[in-house]
């Protein structure tokens, strides 16, 4: 193997897949490396961790065609740090060596036939969508899976589903649930649980371009900018819990509040929380003034008064013990001024929305209240 790239475009091209590189695995010639085969002018370098692969292709200059299995750390490291020009490449025996304008380096390599065969996925269906609403369905559910302060018994998957123009994708575990609606322009009918990883690897990366999205009988793959980019990822086979029991038709209460204001409250009073439930307790009186306090037995007391807007008709009073870090995660991935509390009865779930949405949007998140 012989060939010649720019070291810009060479690190520009590997560094959107070396988030699946892995670095713990049973498999030494998947940890840390990568399989390369230059062929019929093109560069292709791919990663695994089994379950999630990560491809990316392009033109190249070639000399001479091949393939081997080479570490990536030490080359990104490197990359990164010699000054802009062309690098040759050259696979000599159990080694490749990288020639640029002031100096050189060489990596071992494994052989190619070590790395382990990826699996041709066979489509069910293909469609394309914004890589921005993509990347925005993905921002504002991904994080809801993650627990804190409690176990979650659910999988570390994340349900889309599309069906007559409208995509819905949802994160959940035991204590919280987001969801995000949107219309899209594609025929596409199909519900699957992608992993939460996959997903929010592929979302640092997403542009305005359009994402073609292939699905499988166990496999769902992401063709980025025109196929550069290709991460393919195994499907989570679990009937995810029917959430719709726990989304409002319609509320008794319904109250905002300025969300960075309220978020800068919360901040500061769950300071004073405990660090088991971090619990958090919002007092809405009938005067319209939102306490909120905490307290532990290590840390003492604070509490602060802000006013809220009360929507709903007449003056009744809740209280609602949550776990802050949820309330705050829910706050950030809101974008209006205010928010709006969705309240039922004091053991049910709460619903936290923006005060409004772009039209064919829909954005609402469910927090479970600490009843102990």
């Amino acid at each position: 193997m012989k060939i010649k790239a720019s070291s810009k475009k060479f690190l520009e091209s590997l560094q959107p897949i070396l988030g699946i590189v892995p670095q713990r695995t049973p498999y030494n010639v998947l940890k840390n490396h990568l399989k390369i085969i230059v062929k019929e002018k093109k560069f292709k370098a791919i990663t695994t961790d089994i379950d999630n692969i990560g491809i990316t292709e392009f033109p190249i200059e070639v000399e001479k065609e091949g393939e081997t299995v080479i570490p990536v750390k030490k080359l990104v490291d490197f990359l990164r740090k010699i000054p802009e020009s062309d690098v040759d490449i050259e696979l000599k025996g159990n080694k490749i060596n990288f020639n640029y304008q002031q100096g050189n380096f060489s990596l071992p390599v494994l052989p190619s036939d070590e790395y382990p065969e990826i699996p041709e996925m066979v489509t069910k269906f293909e469609f394309e969508i914004s890589g921005n609403l993509l990347q925005r369905m993905v921002d504002k559910t991904a994080f809801a899976i993650n627990t804190i302060g409690s176990s979650s018994v659910l999988t570390n998957g994340i349900l889309w589903k599309i069906k007559d123009k409208k995509s819905e994708m949802v994160g959940a575990s035991n204590h919280r649930l987001a969801l995000y609606r949107a219309e899209v322009d594609n025929d596409a009918d199909f519900e699957v649980v992608i992993p939460q990883k996959i997903l929010i690897h592929i979302s640092s990366i997403l542009s305005d371009e359009k994402v073609k999205i292939k699905i499988g009988e166990d496999r769902i793959s992401f063709e980025i900018n025109k196929g550069e980019y290709t991460f393919t990822s195994r499907l989570i086979n679990f009937d995810f819990p029917d959430y719709s029991k726990i989304v409002f038709d319609k509320s008794k209460l319904k109250f905002s509040v300025d969300r960075k204001l309220l978020s800068d409250v919360v901040s500061r009073i769950s300071i004073f929380s405990d660090n088991v439930s971090y619990r958090t307790v919002l007092n809405f009186d009938n005067k319209n003034n939102l306490e909120v306090t905490s307290s532990s037995q290590d840390s003492g007391e604070a509490k602060e008064m802000i006013q809220f807007n009360r929507i709903s008709k007449g003056k009744e009073e809740y209280i609602l013990p949550i776990n802050y870090h949820y309330l705050q995660d829910a706050m950030k991935a809101v974008d209006t001024d205010s928010i709006v509390f969705l309240l039922n009865d004091v053991d049910r779930a709460v619903e936290v929305v923006p005060e409004s949405t772009d039209s064919g949007e829909e954005l609402i998140y469910v927090l479970m209240p600490l009843l102990t």
